[in-house]
């Protein structure tokens, strides 16, 4: 056994641990590929972020100044303000208001947006959002040093500017700003936005993706405008960043490891030629390094484990078989002295033997037991079909005799009637009592159906009339008997014979969408909804007194499927529909 265990522990080792180990090996790669990829996202999405959030300040002002663009008294009003011009009037005044409640609205909803200047080329002065009209020589100047050094064609440019908090010169404390200028797109001038680098760095710490990871703004020149405060590149490898930059005109390779200083980065870079400026993410090496470790823990986890299982798998395999063996030798052994038990006297001790005996004798029994249930099943549904094919009206033949009597007693000497009555009443008799499972054609029980509609046509007296409207290219399908009279015989004793106009009744058979459709329409008196309710109900329960319906009801649910069962429309004083339907291809078979 030993040996045979040696055996199959390395034939096991083979088939399920190398191919583990390459698996593994494999999904290591994968996973690999995937932290470097997530970490390649999370670096676009952080960029996305910034550009979004300067995108969405840019473009609310430049709509607020198009807007003021538009409008002509707005302009007007805003460029006498810009040249002194004492002449201005009330209007001027509320147009001047509504300038600076626009701007103001902008700068509240951003909290890093500190002012906006609006300049005209030509004029003395400026408007700031909050300070209203600003004389040139009056404020900071450095702005406009900036807005007229632009080259020509360029829609925008930043610079890192120190402006004093009231946006005058020696006026207030100093804040260092990002200016991002914006050439006006009507008139001729420029829009400048102040950024406050400070509240800018607290949005930027909200946007980076992870403690590890930096963002930095740099301009066109390779200048640091501002970074998150979790950025720990350090000095000597910002001005490795920045010599970067300015070595690569078209910036840093994008989506690659660099080493800048000791370590190596993933660099994502978007250059943004509007506003000239650069946004750089760096995630470390180790933020990758750290996603990966968990994973070659698991997977040493994972090989341990499959070493085990196989130890396992390979002992547990080898005594079974030989539990199994000496169980089968001892069966020939029995079979040779010819002893063949139903079942062995002695459990085995091996679990796989005990298993398979169990289920080789459950399974024989099962076998039989199905065997016996379907039997039974078939004779209780011929039982169940043959009792409900010999469910007869016992009233309808009370009626027709007393029908025939009635005839006889007036028609004494002549007998075509009575003969006619009695020819229908036997063929119908000769029709119900048939084989139940004999199936017959639609033109048969068209036939039969006409005879009881002449029968039931002398007991009223002619007191309605029939249609027929049949696909005569059906008229040879073959389908269960006597499933159209009883729905004829409801029609006219519930609803034809208590109304007080001529009766009509109409008998369809027609194909549509792979199914063959019944149905028997009167125009008597109809029923309610609660009535329609209680006649379903009714058809429902097998011991329902509405024997005919229910008799149909019943068939074609049992023959056909559920599909096939009555289904009723009517209408008080409209009349009623009863329909079913059959399977078209039910009926090419049979």
């Amino acid at each position: 056994m030993r040996r045979f265990f040696i055996r199959r522990t390395i034939q096991y080792a083979r088939y399920l641990l190398i191919p583990i180990i390459c698996a593994c090996f494999f999904f290591g790669i994968m996973m690999a590929r995937q932290a470097e990829q997530a970490l390649h996202v999370q670096g676009e999405n952080s960029l996305k972020a910034v550009y979004s959030q300067l995108d969405l300040v840019v473009n609310s002002v430049m709509q607020q100044q198009i807007r003021m663009a538009n409008d002509t008294n707005m302009m007007l009003a805003l460029k006498k303000i810009l040249l002194n011009d004492n002449k201005t009037s009330y209007s001027d005044a509320i147009y001047i208001r509504g300038i600076n409640t626009m701007l103001n609205s902008v700068v509240s909803a951003h909290s890093y947006l500190s002012s906006i200047y609006l300049y005209f080329d030509g004029y003395d002065s400026y408007f700031a959002s909050e300070l209203k009209t600003t004389r040139l020589e009056e404020a900071d100047e450095s702005w406009l040093s900036v807005y007229r050094s632009m080259p020509e064609g360029t829609d925008g440019i930043s610079s890192l500017r120190t402006i004093s908090a009231a946006g005058t010169v020696g006026d207030g404390e100093e804040e260092k700003v990002l200016s991002v200028f914006r050439r006006m797109l009507i008139q001729e001038g420029v829009v400048v936005m102040n950024l406050n680098l400070k509240r800018l760095q607290e949005s930027l710490d909200s946007m980076s993706g992870d403690a590890l990871e930096g963002l930095y703004l740099f301009d066109a020149a390779g200048n640091l405008l501002t970074a998150d405060s979790k950025s720990q590149i350090g000095e000597g490898n910002l001005s490795r960043m920045q010599a970067l930059l300015l070595e690569n005109p078209d910036g840093i390779p994008d989506g690659n490891w660099m080493r800048i200083g000791s370590e190596r980065y993933l660099v994502q870079v978007d250059y943004y030629e509007t506003y000239q400026i650069y946004l750089v993410s760096l995630i470390p090496q180790s933020m990758w390094m750290k996603q990966l470790l968990p994973l070659f823990g698991m997977f040493a986890l994972f090989f341990l484990l499959d070493c085990v299982i196989a130890v396992l798998i390979s002992y547990f395999t080898t005594k079974r078989n030989f539990g199994q063996i000496e169980y089968t030798l001892a069966l020939f052994e029995q079979a040779e002295q010819g002893i063949f038990p139903e079942q062995e006297e002695k459990q085995p001790e091996d679990e796989y033997g005990v298993i398979m005996n169990n289920i080789l004798h459950m399974f024989l029994k099962t076998t039989y037991l199905d065997t016996q249930l379907a039997e039974k099943q078939y004779r209780h549904q011929v039982m169940e079909l043959s009792t409900l094919q010999y469910q007869i009206n016992p009233h309808f033949l009370f009626n027709t005799l007393q029908t025939v009597e009635l005839e006889a007693r007036k028609l004494a000497e002549d007998t075509s009637v009575i003969s006619l009555i009695l020819h229908d009443l036997s063929d119908l008799l000769k029709y119900a009592l048939a084989n139940p499972l004999e199936l017959v054609t639609l033109k048969e029980e068209l036939r039969y159906l006409k005879e009881y509609a002449e029968i039931q046509q002398y007991r009223l007296g002619n007191g309605f009339l029939i249609y027929y409207e049949v696909d005569e290219e059906w008229m040879e399908a073959r389908m269960l008997r006597l499933l159209l009279q009883p729905l004829l015989e409801n029609s006219i004793l519930h609803g034809i014979r208590e109304s007080s106009r001529k009766g009509y009744i109409k008998v369809r058979a027609y194909p549509r969408d792979g199914w063959m459709l019944f149905s028997v329409i009167d125009n008597g008196v109809g029923m309610t909804k609660e009535e329609i309710r209680e006649l379903l109900e009714r058809l429902e329960d097998e011991n329902s007194q509405n024997i005919g319906l229910t008799n149909v009801n019943r068939r074609l649910i049992l023959y056909y499927g559920e599909e096939s069962r009555l289904k009723i429309q009517a209408k008080p004083g409209w009349g009623c529909c009863m329909t079913f339907r059959i399977p078209m291809e039910k009926m090419r078979e049979e």
